[in-house]
C-alpha cells in the first residue's frame, strides 16, 4: 500500500476547494456592489436634505443674529437626524446644531475642512471622514449660501454618522 494522498482524495479536495471559491466570490462581489449602492444612496439623500435646508433658509431669511440661526438649526436638525453647521467664508463657525452656542467661538477655523473648501469653490462639497469635533466617522455635504442680510455669506454643512450603514454591512458579512 502506497503512503500519501490518493488520487480520489486529491480530486475530492480540489472539488471542495473549487466549490468554496465559487460560493465566496459571488458573495464578495454582491457585498461590494451593495456597499457602493448604500454609499451612493447616503450621498444622494444627504445632498437632497442639504438642498432642502438651503431652500428653507432662503424662505426664512429674517434671522437677526447667529444665536437665532443656532436655535433654528437645532430645530431643523433634530427630525432629520443630522448635524447642521454654518461656517462663514473665513472659516468661523456661526451656528452648529450639536455644539453649545457659547463654545462656537472656541472652535478652530473650518475653512480647511475638505467639504467646506469644495463648497467655497462652487457647487456641493462632499466627504466621508473622521470628525475631530464629534469624534466619529461622518459623511458631510456642504454648499455655499447667502440667505440673510444680517448673517455673512458662508457654507451650510450637513453631517451624519456612517455608523448605521457600517453596522448594516457588518451584519450582512
Amino acid at each position: 500500500m502506497r503512503s500519501g494522498v490518493s488520487l480520489r482524495m486529491l480530486v475530492t479536495l480540489s472539488l471542495w476547494g473549487l466549490l468554496a471559491i465559487t460560493a465566496v466570490l459571488p458573495s464578495w462581489y454582491a457585498f461590494d456592489k451593495l456597499q457602493l449602492a448604500l454609499e451612493a444612496e447616503t450621498k444622494r439623500q444627504l445632498i437632497q436634505e442639504l438642498e432642502l435646508v438651503c431652500l428653507l433658509l432662503h424662505q426664512r431669511s429674517d434671522f437677526q443674529d447667529p444665536q437665532e440661526l443656532q436655535d433654528w438649526f437645532k430645530d431643523v436638525a433634530r427630525p432629520l437626524e443630522v448635524r447642521l453647521t454654518y461656517v462663514t467664508a473665513e472659516g468661523q463657525v456661526l451656528a452648529d446644531s450639536e455644539i453649545p452656542f457659547e463654545q462656537l467661538k472656541d472652535l478652530e477655523d473650518f475653512s480647511g475642512r475638505p467639504e467646506i473648501a469644495q463648497a467655497l469653490h462652487g457647487g456641493v462639497g462632499y466627504m466621508t471622514r473622521f470628525s475631530k469635533t464629534v469624534q466619529s466617522e461622518q459623511v458631510f455635504a456642504a454648499r455655499s449660501i447667502q440667505f440673510s442680510p444680517k448673517i455673512p455669506a458662508g457654507v451650510v454643512r450637513l453631517a451624519t454618522s456612517v455608523k448605521p450603514v457600517a453596522t448594516l454591512l457588518d451584519h450582512l458579512w
